[in-house]
């Protein structure tokens, strides 16, 4: 369709062609229409013109096509909209489970790395290792390979050969819990090559291991303490941190830490404080040796929180013969003075922290030091399953002639700006399993096994859905929750 170049003069004819919401509202409307699901929305107040959006093509579409969301217990499903707002510290911390530590430390390319000249490891689905351990938390993995190859090796004829010449370097039952070297392992596979594609997964599997490991021991270790300890307000024997600053000046004396991953504690300070004044980030800024023209990142943030997390100084005026005037000042950005300060909203836009006393504790004796954080959108998909949202933060749109079978009276008028409804209570077999197949680490002896049951029960599954969708993006580290998530509610699948 032709477009005049007048036309973009003309702000609703601009917005209506090159929206982002408009596009983000088609691509659900695509989703759900494919999958014949009509779902309820839960949505922050910043994400209303989305929801209404949404509700309104689906609305349209089940005019259309009236077998949209019929089905068993279809009618319980939700979509739940949220933005980056809601939990801005998960994308600044280094992950330790495996695939998130692999996409943070290491070079991918199209799920593959290259190593050992011109081998590749594949990252992707199609490799059944790696989808047994990219989950897993990298301690795990190094502790469950060497059990994984000696039970590879028997399974095989010729481990018979290697037991007979004596091998020194093939673990025996009693030591395979202690650490094997990687690399004697990696070279047992290798003298088996009649199974090249196996022995080629293992091997791949030890290289990114190793290489992760290499990397984290050059400095990234010493991040992730200061990281978690700075998130969870306490450090890994409990104790508070009662001068975060002072542990940021420590940590920037050291050399091995790029720009990049200065600027991620610097981001992270700022979202744990209740606000601090601009000179004080200048201060920061220059003691970790970071340029000041990386200020506009902290306004940037402020306007992702809708909050002022720097108080900007007073704006110098520029007089005609000043040379020597400060080139970044936050002051200068009008827009950015108008949001509220974050003492004033604190307890609405930080409830992502635990200190906050808002989020379920679950650190306990088996957590790992280094992996303390939990990301924030766990306790939300929980209390979405179980309808214990806070109703003060999450409205809910229902579509027009849906079943009441919540008892939520007549459907809501999208039209409308005051339609927040009760949270929905789900069926009775919906709540988290408490059974021993809740446990996030896996007691079974194949786990793989279990996954490739749960994929193909979800591709049949014709229940109720939860569908998250994060304006801004979805972490490794929360599509890891996610799916931990899955494996343990027996009612709702997760997508």
């Amino acid at each position: 369709m032709f477009l005049s170049y007048r036309s973009f003069n003309r702000c609703s004819v601009l917005l209506s062609w090159f929206s982002q919401i408009l596009w983000i509202s088609h691509l659900f409307f695509i989703l759900n229409g494919s999958l014949f699901y009509s779902p309820k929305f839960y949505r922050t107040e910043s994400n209303l013109e989305l929801a209404r959006l949404v509700q309104v093509k689906l609305d349209t579409y089940k005019s259309d096509n009236p077998i949209l969301g019929q089905g068993s217990h279809k009618d319980q499903s939700l979509l739940l909209i949220v933005d980056r707002s809601l939990d801005p510290i998960t994308p600044l911390l280094h992950e330790l489970t495996l695939q998130a530590m692999c996409y943070d430390l290491l070079t991918v390319e199209e799920n593959t790395i290259e190593y050992s000249g011109n081998r590749k490891a594949n990252v992707a689905d199609g490799d059944a290792l790696w989808k047994e351990f990219r989950h897993q938390h990298v301690a795990d993995v190094t502790r469950a390979l060497p059990q994984r190859v000696r039970e590879f090796a028997e399974s095989k004829k010729q481990f018979v050969e290697f037991e007979e010449a004596n091998i020194d370097n093939v673990p025996s039952k009693e030591d395979t819990n202690k650490n094997v070297d990687i690399r004697d392992l990696s070279d047992l596979i290798k003298r088996m090559p009649q199974y090249q594609t196996e022995s080629a997964s293992y091997a791949a599997a030890y290289h990114i291991v190793e290489t992760c490991m290499a990397t984290f021991k050059k400095g990234v270790d010493k991040l992730c303490e200061i990281e978690q300890d700075l998130v969870m307000g306490e450090n890994a024997k409990g104790e508070p941190i009662t001068d975060p600053m002072r542990v940021l000046v420590d940590i920037f004396k050291y050399d091995f830490t790029s720009v990049e991953e200065r600027l991620r504690l610097l981001l992270i300070f700022t979202l744990i404080k209740e606000g601090f004044a601009e000179t004080h980030l200048d201060k920061l800024l220059d003691c970790a040796q970071v340029a000041r023209s990386f200020k506009p990142l902290f306004a940037s943030l402020s306007f992702i929180m809708n909050a002022q997390l720097i108080q900007s100084d007073p704006v110098t005026i520029l007089l005609p013969n000043q040379t020597n005037v400060p080139q970044y000042q936050l002051g200068r950005c009008v827009s950015l003075l108008r949001l509220p300060p974050v003492p004033r909203v604190s307890q609405l836009i930080q409830t992502y922290l635990p200190i906050k006393k808002k989020r379920r504790d679950r650190v306990n004796a088996s957590s790992y030091a280094l992996s303390r954080w939990t990301p924030y959108i766990l306790d939300i998909m929980e209390q979405a399953i179980s309808g214990k949202l806070d109703k003060s933060r999450f409205g809910f749109v229902v579509a027009k002639g849906i079943k009441d079978v919540f008892g939520l009276g007549n459907a809501v008028d999208t039209s409308s700006k005051d339609f927040k409804k009760p949270s929905a209570r789900f069926h009775a077999s919906g709540v988290l399993s408490a059974g021993p197949s809740a446990s996030v680490r896996s007691s079974s002896p194949n786990p793989g096994s279990d996954r490739n049951t749960a994929a193909s029960s979800m591709a049949e599954h014709c229940g109720p859905r939860l569908i998250v969708f994060v304006v801004g993006g979805f972490t490794l580290s929360e599509a890891r929750v996610g799916y931990q998530l899955t494996q343990k509610v027996s009612f709702f699948y997760l997508n």
